[in-house]
């Protein structure tokens, strides 16, 4: 059963929380004006065949967020969550508002990522040193996805490293993204074993640089960008990626390189036991060759030196 529930934001319609369905390309919340890709979100309940709902889309996180707050920026008095005019913007960070933490009688607004960010960020992406948010506008080439942008992001001063804000706050973990059958794990490099072969995006074919920040299945060598990743693909990509995904499951096909050691004893023990079953297939009319069962303990085996090894 759908959760369903009433939210200021959109008043005329109840809201139902989004499971499967193929998100819009490019979707972004209704609130924080960032994509709701790989996000729990919720649509309205009559957005089918409604022109003017069909759009509508509002992160769990932001139907949840206080109606009120207490900023550092502002201590006189409480901020309170508003749907703002045009040409409001910021008083922290300058960005356009469309909802924003104001106090109406100081005139001061703070936008929903500078009101709950962290200003100073731990990252594995960079474990050396702490990131701090440069909230102010200026001209970069972010150090993940290596894109250009002019906007505020978090930077590490001993290592003049810049990081896009949606960069360094991307999900460690996309669970079930709709373009491949595993979950991605963020990464921030390629792979050693992968770097003696060109790696593409399986979303816009092109390269992926060693260096870059990206999401990755380490058990189908699937590199996504990270831009690519967060923006709804289109039918076409889904279905070039399906069909070149089908090959991935094709019994008999061997992908090299090989992810990692353990994919060799995986590929032996599968083979093994493939040829074993084949052979009692074959052999099920004949005459049973008697065995000795297995031992309950084996005290030395070439896996495993250290320790004896017990059969459960």
């Amino acid at each position: 059963m759908s959760l369903t529930i009433e939210h200021f934001s959109h008043p005329k319609h109840s809201l139902v929380l989004k499971e499967s369905d193929v998100i819009a390309d490019d979707a972004r919340c209704y609130v924080c004006n960032t994509s709701v890709i790989a996000s729990v979100t919720y649509t309205c309940s009559r957005s089918s065949g409604n022109a003017e709902c069909e759009g509508f889309y509002l992160h769990k996180t932001c139907a949840e967020l206080p109606t009120s707050i207490h900023f550092h920026k502002h201590n006189q008095h409480p901020l309170v969550l508003l749907k703002r005019p045009d040409n409001y913007s910021c008083d922290a960070c300058g960005q356009d508002v469309k909802f924003s933490y104001a106090c109406d009688d100081c005139r001061f607004d703070a936008c929903l990522i500078c009101a709950f960010q962290q200003r100073v960020l731990h990252h594995q992406g960079h474990p050396e040193h702490p990131l701090t948010l440069m909230p102010r506008k200026f001209s970069f080439t972010c150090d993940a996805c290596y894109e250009k942008a002019e906007d505020s992001c978090y930077v590490c001063i001993t290592c003049d490293l810049c990081i896009h804000k949606e960069c360094a706050l991307s999900p460690f973990t996309i669970p079930a993204p709709a373009f491949h059958h595993h979950p991605l794990h963020l990464i921030y490099s390629v792979p050693t074993m992968h770097r003696y072969f060109d790696s593409n995006c399986n979303i816009c074919r092109k390269r992926v640089h060693r260096r870059f920040w990206m999401y990755y299945c380490h058990k189908c060598t699937f590199f996504v960008h990270m831009r690519c990743a967060t923006s709804s693909p289109t039918s076409s990509s889904l279905n070039e990626i399906e069909e070149e995904g089908s090959l991935n499951d094709e019994p008999d096909l061997i992908e090299l390189p090989l992810q990692s050691e353990e994919s060799l004893f995986d590929l032996i023990i599968s083979q093994c036991c493939k040829l074993q079953f084949q052979y009692q297939g074959k052999n099920k009319n004949s005459t049973a060759i008697s065995t000795a069962p297995d031992p309950p303990i084996i005290n030395e085996h070439w896996s495993h030196k250290e320790h004896p090894i017990v059969r459960f």
